[in-house]
């Protein structure tokens, strides 16, 4: 780009010299937490804005009324794009119902399959084969070993890893 070695830069408005418009290069260093209000400038047409209608319904829903005082002070700065994401998503999902395609159906398909789970192997004995057979011939490095849901009847030699 423009500014090789920079991460951001800034122009200052000419309205008022303390507002600056920032270009940050590189997304990891923006903190959500110290956002007041953002816009994402995008090269694209930008969608319109939802129409009052979506916007009350949304709140006879429950989405745009906050349950308490910290709530309504973290949904602020964010209420006018979550309106807008929201309006896009509901819009994209009539769209589909009203017969979008193939493309649409098979995605629909896939959505609404439930998980595929693949099941875990169980040991019933647990030795220090068993966890090197796992882990790596090194069990002095072993620091963490869950050995949650395995049905484990006996456990032998465990003694032997210090790290745990």
């Amino acid at each position: 780009g423009q500014y090789p070695k920079h991460d951001s830069v800034y122009r200052v408005k000419n309205s008022d010299a303390k507002q600056r418009t920032w270009f940050v290069f590189d997304h990891c260093l923006v903190l959500p937490e110290y956002l007041v209000e953002f816009e994402y400038v995008m090269k694209h047409t930008v969608a319109p804005d939802p129409p009052m209608s979506f916007m009350t319904e949304l709140v006879e829903k429950g989405v745009l009324q906050p349950q308490n005082e910290t709530e309504a002070n973290d949904m602020g700065p964010l209420a006018r794009a979550l309106v807008k994401f929201l309006y896009q998503c509901d819009q994209k999902a009539l769209a589909s119902k009203s017969g979008g395609g193939p493309h649409d159906e098979a995605t629909m398909r896939i959505l609404g399959a439930p998980p595929i789970v693949e099941m875990q192997g169980s040991a019933a004995e647990m030795s220090l084969d068993v966890i090197a057979l796992h882990s790596g011939p090194d069990l002095s490095a072993i620091k963490y070993l869950n050995l949650h849901s395995n049905c484990i009847r006996r456990i032998e030699n465990l003694p032997g890893l210090y790290n745990l």
